[in-house]
């Protein structure tokens, strides 16, 4: 049987894999469980062995699941380019699902977002109340001085007098 739904995940893919995503990848994924249900088989035959009545069967399998292998080796060319990250090596190595992880950086995708949301409304407020203040230090030095704020008005009256 075939898992179509880890196809769910490739538009995670930078666009360049994400073409071959339906076709390469999906490839390996069938060649992949081919040899997962190669190995199921040998599996069985091997748990109800009986040297004469199983070792034609078992020499069989065990030569599918060599031209499977060989599959597969033939296939990895096609991916030389593909960056994986190491996290999802050693989260698969600890025998942790891929998919998870996926899900996991998507977690951690939506709070950095949030986050530089969150800074970004920081910024637009102190934004504001800074541009709120020089209005207000400006409106009170002009009251102050009885002159007209001007570009120099901030500095003071000297800045408004023409050097010589």
């Amino acid at each position: 049987h075939t898992h179509t739904h880890s196809h769910q995940f490739y538009w995670l893919l930078p666009c360049r894999f994400a073409v071959m995503a339906a076709g390469q990848f999906g490839q390996l994924e069938r060649s992949l469980e081919s040899l997962a249900e190669d190995l199921r088989q040998v599996a069985v035959v091997m748990g109800c062995f009986e040297a004469e009545r199983h070792q034609d069967l078992l020499f069989a399998r065990i030569n599918r699941l060599v031209e499977h292998l060989q599959v597969v080796d033939a296939q990895k060319s096609n991916f030389n380019d593909v960056p994986i990250p190491l996290d999802l090596i050693d989260f698969v190595d600890k025998g942790s699902n891929p998919e998870l992880y996926t899900k996991m950086c998507l977690e951690r995708v939506v709070r950095k977002n949030e986050l530089t949301h969150e800074k970004l409304k920081m910024f637009e407020t102190f934004r504001e109340t800074l541009k709120d203040q020089l209005a207000k230090t400006r409106s009170e030095e002009t009251e102050e001085n009885g002159t007209a704020a001007g570009p120099g008005a901030a500095l003071g009256p000297a800045a408004d007098v023409p050097q010589q």
